[in-house]
């Protein structure tokens, strides 16, 4: 964990690779809810 204070540009990375992750759960939860919403419908 030190080490990875040192390097400042991985750890953003790092932080940035997290927030787009939790972007693409995001929508997938919202995505997987429509079909199942939209089969529920039907």
């Amino acid at each position: 964990l030190v080490v990875l204070y040192q390097f400042t540009p991985l750890k953003i990375e790092w932080i940035g690779m997290i927030v787009i992750g939790l972007y693409v759960a995001i929508y997938a939860l919202l995505f997987f809810r429509r079909v199942e919403l939209t089969d529920g419908a039907s």
